[in-house]
């Protein structure tokens, strides 16, 4: 489980990078709150009972596509 939940971290990581890279300037502030936002959502995630995490988990992985969802289209907003 533990394991799983550094995988994620990872993931997030990479992503956060990623869209750094790619987002322009104006938007970084705004990315930048999201991420405090997930930050704290793995936090609380982690503090959760196993059953309860499994749970947290599809949640997270849901908000993390809505997310990127958003993203894609601020990108396209801004091009």
């Amino acid at each position: 489980m533990m394991m799983m939940m550094m995988m994620m971290m990872m993931m997030m990581m990479m992503m956060m990078m990623m869209m750094m890279m790619m987002m322009t300037t104006t938007t970084t502030m705004m990315m930048m709150m999201m991420l405090m936002l997930l930050l704290l959502l793995l936090l609380t995630m982690m503090m959760m009972m196993m059953m309860m995490m499994m749970m947290m988990m599809m949640m997270m992985m849901m908000m993390m596509m809505m997310m990127m969802m958003m993203m894609m289209m601020m990108m396209m907003m801004i091009k």
